[in-house]
């Protein structure tokens, strides 16, 4: 699927988008949001905890991050290009 066609439905859906580009190796301390989140990974690689699930992200790659869930990352050794929703 094209991602321009992608970002036109994320959009129709409710979806907040912005880009967001992480060095290796950044860690992001675990927390808890207060809307929904979506993470579309462009570039590079991010592991993702939900809960105590673990999701290893590369291009191509949706993760939703339920409101109210806590949840933490790990930025990939060759960095991470993604978009972050909010809804």
């Amino acid at each position: 699927m094209p991602l321009d066609f992608q970002l036109e439905q994320l959009k129709k859906e409710g979806w907040k988008l912005r880009t967001i580009t992480d060095e290796q190796g950044r860690n992001y301390q675990p927390s808890i949001t207060d809307k929904e989140q979506l993470l579309v990974v462009i570039d590079g690689q991010i592991i993702v905890w939900i809960n105590r699930d673990q999701a290893i992200c590369q291009a191509g790659k949706q993760v939703i991050i339920p409101a109210r869930t806590l949840f933490w990352m790990q930025v990939g050794a060759d960095g991470c290009v993604y978009l972050l929703g909010e809804r």
